[in-house]
């Protein structure tokens, strides 16, 4: 755990432990899993999101002026398929949806 902490350069790392094979398994595993507050929700939201329509925001002009370029996003697939205990999958498939209509605000297709 120490060397996880180390990593992430943050104090606030919980482990869990579950075989994730079994339903009792991943039960375990979520109970040890925090439910995230609305302060953690906008973290989450700002990474994942607001940086990449920042990135597309400052890209996109140029890519207009040249009449050519490509907006490339890694997501999760459960983007669109989003398993019920993934909350965070949410914040995958707002990525997704912010990065279309951006770029079809700005250029009238995707």
């Amino acid at each position: 755990m120490r060397t996880v902490r180390a990593g992430s350069g943050s104090e606030d790392v919980t482990g869990a432990a579950g075989d994730l094979a079994t339903e009792q398994g991943a039960a375990d595993v979520l109970r040890a899993v925090p439910a995230l507050d609305d302060a953690e929700w906008r973290r989450h939201f700002e990474v994942n999101v607001l940086s990449a329509v920042r990135l597309i925001r400052a890209c996109l002009p140029g890519m207009k002026e040249r009449g050519w370029g490509r907006i490339l996003d890694l997501a999760s697939d459960s983007a669109a398929v989003i398993p019920a205990e993934m909350t965070t999958g949410v914040i995958h498939w707002q990525l997704v949806a912010v990065r279309e209509n951006q770029v079809a605000d700005d250029c009238g297709s995707t």
